[in-house]
């Protein structure tokens, strides 16, 4: 999963066109390496991201939650194969 302080926006930037604040926090960023933030990539890791589904009619946005309780009541039983 990408997650965005790893990103080419954080360690690629050249932060000379941002103005000081952008290039201290990029300097420190790279002195210091990226954030833990160990509870955020958990998280991360364990969410759907969904279209908003805006311009879509109401059956169709049910439709959708119902499969996705679907997804999570069967994902109860299921368990990593990548794992012994």
């Amino acid at each position: 999963m990408d997650f965005l302080p790893d990103s080419p926006l954080f360690t690629s930037l050249d932060p000379s066109e941002f103005g000081r604040v952008v290039a201290d926090a990029l300097a420190d960023y790279r002195r210091n390496g990226p954030p833990k933030l160990p509870v955020t990539r958990r998280t991360g890791a364990r969410l759907v991201a969904l279209p908003a589904l805006t311009k879509v009619p109401a059956w169709y946005v049910r439709r959708c939650g119902q499969a996705l309780r679907k997804v999570v009541e069967a994902a109860r039983e299921i368990r990593d194969l990548r794992t012994p």
